[in-house]
């Protein structure tokens, strides 16, 4: 696999390393290291209920709000672990029309839900966070991401890019901007998580035209590979 990954990337890289027109572009070369549905089989899961979908903070395993459209036209809205008025960790479950929810939808964050109590007709039901099942959620993870350094990603737009079930991460190697991390980097952090997680990984060049990389079902986004292998080349020196 190695061998594999090594001729996939440095090929990448070289499709487009000669494009000065990229400048900082230039052979740049994303991973998408895609999981296998029982990959992370003992983290602890919770959801509101049926026909919920990850709100602005996302849908991988790791997310904090969820939304739902309801057949009335209302939509209802959880929020896990938000800091509540009275200082409190709480669970919110808001139903409103979606005028009500203008300002409030949790794009910047679950903490966007605050204030959306004082509007007139705006149903929500408070709960502690202490002991919630989100919470363990929450602690896992992050657990997780001080261990690994990232969190995976889920569903974007509510679809599964790669297949259902099937968490993922994007990594990216920008080699004319090594301090953010080095085509090496890139291999040997690729290998530590699939050897750990099993799964795959997923090679991309950069296009030179729009300035992506070609799978335009993913969306990349700088993860900070060097945070990663840093993690992954701590726990085998650990092992």
């Amino acid at each position: 696999m190695m061998r594999s990954l090594f001729n996939r990337v440095f090929r990448a890289i070289e499709s487009t390393d000669f494009n000065s027109a990229l400048g900082s572009n230039a052979g740049a070369v994303g991973v998408a290291v895609v999981f296998p549905v029982d990959g992370f089989a003992d983290a602890p899961k919770w959801t509101p209920g049926p026909g919920f979908a990850g709100g602005g903070s996302g849908d991988g395993p790791g997310r904090r709000s969820w939304l739902r459209d309801n057949e009335d036209g209302t939509v209802t809205g959880v929020a896990a672990g938000i800091t509540a008025p009275n200082g409190r960790r709480e669970v919110w479950t808001v139903t409103a029309t979606e005028d009500q929810w203008d300002g409030h939808w949790m794009g910047n964050g679950i903490h966007d839900i605050i204030g959306i109590e004082q509007i007139p007709g705006v149903t929500v039901h408070r709960e502690p966070y202490q002991g919630h099942p989100a919470q363990a959620m929450e602690a896992y993870w992050d657990a997780f991401a001080e261990e690994w350094g990232f969190i995976p990603d889920g569903q974007l737009g509510g679809k599964w890019p790669f297949a259902e079930g099937q968490y993922w991460i994007s990594l990216e190697c920008f080699p004319q901007v090594p301090q953010l991390g080095t085509a090496w980097d890139l291999i040997e952090a690729t290998l530590a998580l699939t050897r750990r997680f099993g799964g795959e990984a997923r090679v991309y060049p950069i296009n030179p035209r729009t300035r992506q990389f070609t799978n335009q079902d993913v969306m990349f986004r700088y993860t900070g590979l060097r945070g990663v292998a840093r993690k992954t080349r701590a726990r085998k020196g650990a092992v």
